[in-house]
Protein backbone atom coordinates (compact mmCIF):
# COMPACT_ATOMS: atom_id res chain seq x y z
CA UNK A 1 0.00 0.00 0.00
CA UNK A 2 2.96 2.28 0.64
CA UNK A 3 4.04 1.96 -3.01
CA UNK A 4 0.54 2.89 -4.22
CA UNK A 5 0.53 5.95 -1.97
CA UNK A 6 3.93 6.98 -3.34
CA UNK A 7 2.81 6.50 -6.97
CA UNK A 8 -0.38 8.45 -6.23
CA UNK A 9 1.67 11.27 -4.71
CA UNK A 10 3.96 11.36 -7.77
CA UNK A 11 0.94 11.40 -10.11
CA UNK A 12 -0.61 14.24 -8.13
CA UNK A 13 2.59 16.27 -8.37
CA UNK A 14 2.90 15.58 -12.10
CA UNK A 15 -0.73 16.50 -12.75
CA UNK A 16 -0.35 19.70 -10.72
CA UNK A 17 2.86 20.64 -12.53
CA UNK A 18 1.25 20.07 -15.93
CA UNK A 19 -1.71 22.23 -14.88
CA UNK A 20 0.72 25.02 -13.95
CA UNK A 21 2.51 24.49 -17.26
CA UNK A 22 -0.87 24.75 -19.04
CA UNK A 23 -1.53 28.05 -17.26
CA UNK A 24 1.87 29.30 -18.46
CA UNK A 25 0.98 28.23 -21.99
CA UNK A 26 -2.29 30.17 -21.74
CA UNK A 27 -0.35 33.27 -20.67
CA UNK A 28 2.10 32.74 -23.52
CA UNK A 29 -0.75 32.39 -26.00
CA UNK A 30 -2.32 35.61 -24.73
CA UNK A 31 1.02 37.40 -25.14
CA UNK A 32 1.40 36.10 -28.71
CA UNK A 33 -2.08 37.26 -29.66
CA UNK A 34 -1.63 40.65 -27.96
CA UNK A 35 1.70 41.07 -29.75
CA UNK A 36 -0.03 40.32 -33.06
CA UNK A 37 -2.80 42.83 -32.35
CA UNK A 38 -0.47 45.60 -31.16
CA UNK A 39 2.02 45.23 -34.01
CA UNK A 40 -0.58 44.82 -36.76
CA UNK A 41 -0.73 48.54 -37.65
CA UNK A 42 3.07 48.80 -37.85
CA UNK A 43 3.87 45.65 -39.80
CA UNK A 44 3.10 45.45 -43.50
CA UNK A 45 2.06 41.80 -43.38
CA UNK A 46 0.36 39.80 -40.62
CA UNK A 47 2.40 37.47 -38.43
CA UNK A 48 0.44 34.30 -39.06
CA UNK A 49 2.80 32.25 -36.93
CA UNK A 50 1.03 33.60 -33.83
CA UNK A 51 -2.24 31.98 -34.93
CA UNK A 52 -0.55 28.69 -35.77
CA UNK A 53 1.35 28.52 -32.49
CA UNK A 54 -1.86 29.38 -30.62
CA UNK A 55 -3.65 26.49 -32.33
CA UNK A 56 -1.01 24.04 -31.13
CA UNK A 57 -0.96 25.56 -27.65
CA UNK A 58 -4.72 25.01 -27.33
CA UNK A 59 -4.17 21.29 -27.99
CA UNK A 60 -1.39 21.14 -25.39
CA UNK A 61 -3.37 23.11 -22.82
CA UNK A 62 -6.39 20.84 -23.24
CA UNK A 63 -4.56 17.54 -22.89
CA UNK A 64 -2.13 18.59 -20.18
CA UNK A 65 -4.78 20.15 -17.93
CA UNK A 66 -7.63 17.63 -18.38
CA UNK A 67 -6.43 15.26 -15.63
CA UNK A 68 -6.09 18.16 -13.19
CA UNK A 69 -9.62 19.36 -13.98
CA UNK A 70 -10.91 15.83 -13.32
CA UNK A 71 -8.91 15.61 -10.10
CA UNK A 72 -10.50 18.85 -8.93
CA UNK A 73 -13.95 17.55 -10.02
CA UNK A 74 -14.21 20.46 -12.45
CA UNK A 75 -15.75 18.55 -15.34
CA UNK A 76 -19.46 18.86 -16.04
CA UNK A 77 -21.62 16.38 -14.14
CA UNK A 78 -25.32 15.53 -14.24
CA UNK A 79 -26.07 16.64 -10.68
CA UNK A 80 -29.78 16.65 -11.36
CA UNK A 81 -29.75 12.86 -11.61
CA UNK A 82 -27.00 12.13 -9.08
CA UNK A 83 -28.55 14.15 -6.24
CA UNK A 84 -31.77 12.13 -6.51
CA UNK A 85 -29.98 8.80 -6.04
CA UNK A 86 -29.27 7.09 -2.74
CA UNK A 87 -25.57 6.92 -1.73
CA UNK A 88 -25.14 3.41 -3.12
CA UNK A 89 -26.69 4.37 -6.49
CA UNK A 90 -24.67 7.60 -6.61
CA UNK A 91 -21.47 5.67 -5.93
CA UNK A 92 -22.36 3.08 -8.58
CA UNK A 93 -23.09 5.78 -11.19
CA UNK A 94 -19.85 7.61 -10.40
CA UNK A 95 -17.82 4.40 -10.58
CA UNK A 96 -19.48 3.36 -13.85
CA UNK A 97 -18.90 6.75 -15.49
CA UNK A 98 -15.32 6.80 -14.23
CA UNK A 99 -14.66 3.33 -15.64
CA UNK A 100 -16.24 4.28 -18.99
CA UNK A 101 -14.01 7.37 -19.03
CA UNK A 102 -10.97 5.22 -18.20
CA UNK A 103 -11.76 2.79 -21.03
CA UNK A 104 -12.19 5.62 -23.52
CA UNK A 105 -8.89 7.16 -22.38
CA UNK A 106 -7.17 3.79 -22.69
CA UNK A 107 -8.39 3.52 -26.30
CA UNK A 108 -7.19 7.09 -26.96
CA UNK A 109 -3.85 6.25 -25.35
CA UNK A 110 -3.38 3.18 -27.54
CA UNK A 111 -4.46 4.88 -30.75
CA UNK A 112 -2.62 8.14 -29.95
CA UNK A 113 0.60 6.27 -29.23
CA UNK A 114 0.25 4.30 -32.45
CA UNK A 115 -0.33 7.45 -34.53
CA UNK A 116 2.44 9.42 -32.82
CA UNK A 117 4.95 6.63 -33.44
CA UNK A 118 3.81 6.44 -37.05
CA UNK A 119 4.28 10.21 -37.48
CA UNK A 120 7.73 9.94 -35.94
CA UNK A 121 8.72 6.88 -38.00
CA UNK A 122 7.58 8.38 -41.32
CA UNK A 123 8.96 11.83 -40.54
CA UNK A 124 5.60 13.44 -41.25
CA UNK A 125 5.88 17.22 -41.30
CA UNK A 126 3.02 19.62 -40.95
CA UNK A 127 3.56 22.11 -43.74
CA UNK A 128 1.97 25.34 -42.74
CA UNK A 129 3.71 28.56 -41.83
CA UNK A 130 6.08 26.79 -39.47
CA UNK A 131 7.45 23.46 -40.71
CA UNK A 132 8.12 21.02 -37.90
CA UNK A 133 7.58 17.32 -37.21
CA UNK A 134 3.92 16.67 -36.47
CA UNK A 135 4.69 13.99 -33.88
CA UNK A 136 5.58 16.86 -31.53
CA UNK A 137 1.97 18.05 -31.65
CA UNK A 138 0.52 14.52 -31.64
CA UNK A 139 2.64 13.35 -28.68
CA UNK A 140 0.54 15.29 -26.18
CA UNK A 141 -2.53 13.18 -27.05
CA UNK A 142 -1.26 9.88 -25.57
CA UNK A 143 0.41 11.67 -22.65
CA UNK A 144 -2.81 13.47 -21.72
CA UNK A 145 -4.86 10.32 -22.31
CA UNK A 146 -2.59 8.33 -19.97
CA UNK A 147 -2.87 10.90 -17.19
CA UNK A 148 -6.63 11.15 -17.63
CA UNK A 149 -6.86 7.31 -17.65
CA UNK A 150 -5.00 7.06 -14.34
CA UNK A 151 -7.08 9.86 -12.83
CA UNK A 152 -10.34 8.15 -13.86
CA UNK A 153 -9.14 4.92 -12.19
CA UNK A 154 -8.14 6.81 -9.05
CA UNK A 155 -11.49 8.60 -9.07
CA UNK A 156 -13.39 5.29 -9.27
CA UNK A 157 -11.34 3.93 -6.37
CA UNK A 158 -11.97 7.08 -4.31
CA UNK A 159 -15.73 6.78 -4.86
CA UNK A 160 -15.76 3.15 -3.73
CA UNK A 161 -13.50 3.91 -0.77
CA UNK A 162 -15.61 6.92 0.22
CA UNK A 163 -18.79 4.86 0.04
CA UNK A 164 -17.27 2.13 2.23
CA UNK A 165 -16.20 4.71 4.83
CA UNK A 166 -19.66 6.27 4.78
CA UNK A 167 -21.29 2.86 5.33
CA UNK A 168 -18.90 2.06 8.21
CA UNK A 169 -19.68 5.43 9.79
CA UNK A 170 -23.41 4.74 9.54
CA UNK A 171 -22.92 1.29 11.13
CA UNK A 172 -21.00 2.84 14.00
CA UNK A 173 -23.73 5.42 14.54
CA UNK A 174 -26.45 2.76 14.38
CA UNK A 175 -24.64 0.41 16.79
CA UNK A 176 -23.74 3.31 19.08
CA UNK A 177 -27.38 4.43 19.17
CA UNK A 178 -28.59 1.01 20.39
CA UNK A 179 -26.75 1.18 23.72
Amino acid sequence: MKILARVSHILDRLINLLAIFSAVLIALMVLFICFEVVTRPFVTRPMLWTIEISEYLVVYITFLAAAWVLKEEGHVTMDLILTRLKPKGRCAMNVITSMIGAIICLICLWYGTKVTIEYYRTGYFLSKIIDFPFFIVAAVFPVGSFLLFTQFLRRAYEYVDGYRKEMRQQEIQTVGGEF
